[in-house]
């Protein structure tokens, strides 16, 4: 999912909403829905995301990336449509509610493709981990659509 917050909330409003609230919420019930990993990719301020916009013609920047997984597609339609599955589905969707803003954020499948993995194992944690530009290790979120005039 990849979410921008709603207004008036601001930027670190809406990540401390999303890590303290919804993420612990969703950790609560991750077994219930089958899931093996959440991420969640907070947006930092910074000005190499108005020149990487500016230079590549984007769109402006989404407060964060949500990545949940699953080992399969049956384990995620048996988890949704499960008893435990259909009670929580309107908890996330009220809790989303308040720091969402669902009309501008979007929401799709994907598999990933790991071309290069460089990133050196760390020591397993209890708690969310943070980095920032200076700890060397960020991602770019290039979120891509079909290019329908490309042709090969």
């Amino acid at each position: 999912m990849i979410v921008l917050c709603p207004f008036p909330m601001s930027r670190s409003e809406f990540q401390n909403y999303w890590l303290n609230h919804h993420g612990p919420l969703f950790k609560k019930f991750a077994a219930t829905y089958k899931a093996v990993r959440y991420v969640q990719s907070h947006t930092f301020d910074t000005p190499l995301n108005e020149s990487m916009q500016r230079n590549r013609g984007t769109l402006m920047d989404y407060d964060g990336v949500g990545e949940i997984w699953w080992q399969s597609e049956e384990d995620f339609l048996a988890a949704i449509n499960s008893p435990e599955g259909q009670k929580l589905r309107p908890v996330f969707i009220e809790d989303e509610a308040k720091f969402v803003d669902m009309e501008k954020s979007s929401v799709f499948f994907t598999t990933e493709h790991v071309l290069v993995d460089e990133i050196k194992p760390q020591q397993p944690q209890n708690k969310p981990t943070s980095r920032s530009l200076t700890e060397k290790i960020i991602k770019v979120s290039v979120i891509v659509s079909e290019n329908r005039k490309l042709q090969v």
